[in-house]
């Protein structure tokens, strides 16, 4: 793999050795690799060690690569491997991960946000489908790179509606058939406003609503409640694309209680805290519903 280009140079050499291993030696370097005449660059992260009933934070752990390229005002973003997949970094299958506009073309430093729309990139041109095609993102990935410093976020742009993922992303749907083995002839799903979708099964009727938001640490939280009668089902996920630093705040036994039952003695690279959902949500809607699980 052909080393990058510091845009800081102390330490340059203690920083690569860092950068290019799995090592979870610190160091008090930049969390970043920028290679501007090669168009990449790469990103350090600090992760959470799990055993079976206790976590460790360690700093400098593993660096994942991305590849970039200016097409008229935006920037196209290629995802490269990740120093703990012991793939060949030179690998030239990269996989398109964000497309992004507002910084200033042709130049990598500013704020650079990810598309409203639906776009996709083809040979060296952009494609962005209408709104009425796909509808727009609400929860867009910004990067920010500065002299010293450059690293992913996300915010929420816009108002988030749980009902489009009840019924549009088909959340609803598919946890009925893939969970309790039911057809689409088997129920009925309807709107009620932004966060709120009702079903209705062998004339049992369902609320759910549900709220999503993201916190400074790029952390979303999803609370979703399933109601009929006097029963009730909730849970919370909390998750962080994969490609942002997690906050050290989840590393902790609760937070990543799915890890330390699934991954003893390893760190975590992906963090999404789903374990209620089949624990206790999925068993407690199949005796709302009076259905085997």
């Amino acid at each position: 793999m052909t080393p990058f280009k510091f845009t800081l140079i102390i330490s340059a050499i203690a920083f690569l050795f860092t950068a290019c291993s799995d090592s979870t030696s610190a160091s008090n370097g930049p969390k970043y690799l920028l290679d501007e005449e090669r168009q990449e660059f790469g990103i350090i992260y600090d992760r959470c060690y799990v055993t079976e009933n206790s976590t460790r934070w360690e700093e400098y752990v593993d660096t994942s690569y991305f590849y970039y390229k200016f097409v008229d005002d935006y920037l196209v973003i290629f995802k490269g491997h990740n120093t703990s997949d012991k793939t060949d970094g030179d690998s030239k299958n990269k996989d398109e991960f964000a497309i992004m506009e507002g910084g200033k073309a042709g130049e990598i430093y500013g704020t650079w946000k990810e598309t409203e729309k639906f776009c996709s990139y083809s040979d060296g041109s952009i494609d962005c489908a209408s709104k009425k095609e796909k509808g727009e993102r609400t929860a867009l990935l910004y990067l920010k790179v500065t002299s010293s410093s450059l690293s992913f976020s996300v915010k929420m742009e816009g108002k988030y509606c749980m009902a489009e993922r009840f019924i549009d992303n088909e959340f609803i749907e598919g946890l009925l058939e893939d969970n309790f083995d039911m057809d689409t002839k088997d129920f009925s799903i309807s709107r009620s406003d932004c966060n709120t979708a009702k079903f209705k099964i062998d004339g049992k009727s369902v609320t759910a609503t549900g709220s999503s938001e993201i916190g400074n640490d790029n952390v979303i939280t999803t609370k979703i409640t399933f109601s009929s009668g006097n029963k009730t089902c909730s849970y919370t996920e909390k998750r962080v694309i994969d490609e942002i630093q997690y906050p050290e705040s989840v590393c902790n036994v609760d937070d990543m209680s799915k890890y330390t039952t699934k991954k003893p003695n390893r760190y975590v690279i992906e963090y999404d805290n789903d374990i209620d959902f089949k624990k206790k949500f999925l068993p407690c809607v199949a005796e709302m519903l009076d259905v085997e699980y």
